[in-house]
């Protein structure tokens, strides 16, 4: 339920845990999922407990990534760290299924126009405030009241239909999706552009959240975690999708991937 949280976009907006480790994500949604009457957005499906077994079972399990897109442009060391992952799951019994989801490009375009118009719906009372928007929302929200309807309309179609598109091309020969989260490590303060290893520039903002919109945009459950440490000493982050109402299977996934590695114990070093 969102019942209780500030809007951003009424179609978009959801609620996850944020927690150390997979196990604790559990807890979490086990207190906050289920029906709630004062969100109608939420989904009236009862909701099961996740009990996540000691070793979670992945024989079976199909686990699928993408060289198209989701590989494409990302720092050398993370796409490393997702075939190190890809790897490991197999080791684990799990059996990888190579994709080509490339039309996520198409998805992520999908939220560019869904999302600054709802955003700009939630601020319009705050018009008069404007100047207090920092200087990197302030465009987005200016360029949000500037979509038109037929466009913001048109984009809800496409959505429906990649989601159908998502059922047949993707779900229908996997269980999960592989990826990582972010196509860098975590920049520095008022960094806008960083230069990967290959000497290719990428702009932070969609380095950051390129690789998360498209999951978003077709509401299905999706799990960040640690996936290892780059030579930056940075943490580096791997994310499981599933279908909807597959939360338990990704979490006790990821689970698994942190009982084996116990990277979710080490801490980067901190310095002034």
């Amino acid at each position: 339920s969102r019942y209780g949280s500030m809007p951003l976009g009424c179609s978009l907006d959801h609620m996850g845990p944020l927690a150390p480790t997979s196990r604790d994500c559990a807890a979490g949604l086990n207190a906050i999922a289920g029906p709630d009457s004062r969100d109608a957005y939420c989904a009236s499906q009862p909701f099961s407990p996740i009990d996540i077994p000691a070793t979670p079972n992945l024989s079976g399990l199909r686990i699928a990534m993408s060289e198209e897109f989701l590989l494409e442009a990302i720092d050398p060391e993370i796409k490393a760290m997702v075939e190190s992952a890809l790897r490991a799951f197999h080791e684990w019994g799990a059996t990888i299924v190579p994709l080509k989801l490339g039309w996520l490009r198409d998805v992520v375009a999908i939220s560019h126009v869904i999302l600054p118009a709802a955003a700009a719906s939630v601020l319009e009372p705050h018009l008069s405030r404007r100047d207090e928007l920092g200087p990197e929302i302030r465009p987005l929200f200016e360029a949000g009241r500037l979509i038109p309807a037929v466009d913001y309309l048109q984009a809800q179609k496409l959505r429906r239909l990649y989601r159908a598109k998502a059922e047949s091309e993707l779900w229908k020969h996997t269980d999960l999706l592989l990826a990582p989260s972010t196509a860098i490590t975590a920049p520095k303060i008022g960094e806008q552009t960083v230069t990967l290893a290959s000497g290719q520039p990428v702009e932070v903002r969609a380095a950051s959240t390129l690789l998360v919109r498209a999951f978003n945009v077709l509401g299905t459950p999706a799990h960040s975690f640690i996936g290892g440490f780059h030579s930056n000493k940075l943490p580096m982050s791997l994310q499981l999708i599933g279908p909807a109402f597959s939360e338990a299977s990704v979490l006790a996934t990821a689970a698994r991937f942190e009982q084996e590695t116990g990277h979710f114990r080490a801490k980067p070093p901190i310095s002034a």
